[in-house]
């Protein structure tokens, strides 16, 4: 938050500047990780430690722009180069800085606790050895704690809960139910290949790099039951993955060290820096043209591209069309009840946008929408419009709107669209011929 108020304050109130002002500021942040890597390789003696770029530059400087994973993955890389640090010095303040990242870490995803968890448990199992636990514990825990507790207990005292409504919403938590699907690609595969880590780094146990795929690699693992067992399915995003993305790029780098004998034994020592170096070069002009081609596709053009830095002359995508019409067509302040695309159609209109989903709500929003029922809350809540699909999922035309609870799915009502009067359709004013096909309804007569 204080770097996007920072970038706001830089951009002078422009809207569309202050996007890039945040996206120059994760670029950074990137560079941040970068250097966290070969900081970490440097401790752990991996002389390879550039293959892990690609894979860092690829994620890192392509999708994941106006996310938390540049925060998330820089507080991350840091907290693990001053564990490993700290397990060869054991230096008090090496630990402090460990466990004071890791409370950041925490801050910027609150699922990094698994990660948390096991780095605190590697290092226990690493220094079992090794007296002074009172004060090693308090060391490492209090600089995380001072950072944590305050918000968890804004939240208890704001919100009756320590978890925001949309860890909430997302989670089934304690009743389990399988489903692989709730990982999405990039999860699996950063599963598998924590697995892999795992089961290298024990089987190979003076690998110096391994206390670090150890941690990371299990937080992976744990990671990953958490979001198949406890989750709704809305945990596919890719940026829910960025401890795996760290743990693959350290993988990588510590194959390339482990393969540099065999190559020596095979007498092709001298072909093992070439490959190498080819390898890494064509990942990294695969993650560039990925993101070039990412740039020259309309519908990704938008809040987490990283090239559009001038007038956008590719195409616009259709949601900022949409919250440009909004706040050029509807009365200044007035209330929208959308069915999807808040952030956007908040960011780019100056309208009040209340989402369906209730991730950006609260608990209380949950319990007066339950006891006033649907109608009688967007009639308290000033609500006059509403923006949503035209036709059901079987290409049906769309009579009627179910409303529920989003946290405990209870029925709230539901809203006859029949009835309302539809004041434009997106077909209508969206260029954009990707666009849905949604409309914009008045739910109740205004004074604008």
């Amino acid at each position: 938050m204080v770097f996007c108020v920072a970038a706001m304050f830089l951009a002078g109130g422009d809207k569309a500047l202050a996007l890039h002002v945040v996206f120059a500021i994760q670029a950074f942040m990137a560079a941040g990780i970068a250097l966290g890597i070969r900081r970490i390789a440097q401790a752990a003696s991996l002389r390879h430690w550039y293959v892990a770029l690609p894979l860092i530059g690829a994620y890192f400087l392509t999708g994941m722009y106006g996310s938390e994973a540049h925060l998330n993955g820089l507080a991350l890389v840091w907290a693990l180069y001053f564990f490993l640090k700290a397990l060869r010095d054991e230096r008090s303040r090496d630990w402090a800085f460990a466990g004071a990242l890791v409370g950041v870490a925490v801050l910027a995803r609150l699922d990094n606790v698994f990660f948390a968890g096991t780095m605190f448990l590697v290092a226990l199992v690493q220094r079992r050895n090794r007296g002074g636990w009172g004060r090693w514990v308090v060391t490492v825990s209090l600089p995380c704690v001072v950072l944590v507790l305050p918000y968890l207990l804004s939240n208890l005292a704001g919100h009756g809960h320590l978890m925001p409504i949309s860890g909430a919403i997302k989670s089934r938590f304690p009743h389990p139910e399988l489903d692989w699907g709730h990982l999405g690609m990039l999860g699996r595969v950063v599963t598998v290949g924590a697995a892999g880590a795992l089961l290298a780094t024990f089987w190979e146990r003076r690998v110096p790099i391994g206390p670090a795929l150890r941690a990371l690699s299990l937080g992976v693992i744990l990671h990953a039951a958490y979001l198949v067992l406890f989750t709704h399915g809305l945990s596919t995003w890719s940026w829910y993955h960025v401890g795996g993305v760290l743990n693959l790029a350290l993988l990588g780098a510590w194959i390339a060290d482990r393969l540099a004998p065999a190559m020596t034994r095979l007498r092709v020592g001298a072909l093992h820096r070439p490959l190498v170096l080819a390898t890494v070069s064509a990942m990294a002009f695969g993650g560039v043209g990925r993101a070039w081609f990412r740039y020259w596709n309309p519908e990704a053009i938008g809040a987490r591209n990283a090239f559009a830095l001038t007038e956008r002359t590719s195409g616009t995508r259709w949601l900022i069309e949409l919250a440009e019409w909004l706040d050029g067509n509807l009365p200044d302040g007035s209330g929208v009840l959308v069915y999807d695309g808040p952030g956007m159609l908040a960011y780019y209109s100056d309208l009040r946008i209340l989402s369906l989903d209730g991730l950006i709500s609260s608990y209380r929003y949950d319990e007066e929408l339950a006891a006033k029922g649907a109608e009688e809350f967007l009639h308290q809540a000033g609500v006059e419009y509403f923006v949503g699909r035209r036709t059901t999922k079987s290409d049906e035309p769309a009579t009627t709107l179910e409303i529920f609870t989003p946290l405990t799915r209870r029925p709230a009502g539901t809203l006859a669209l029949s009835e309302l009067r539809q004041i434009a359709r997106t077909k209508e004013f969206i260029s954009n011929p990707r666009a849905q096909d949604l409309a914009v309804w008045q739910l109740r007569p205004t004074s604008g």
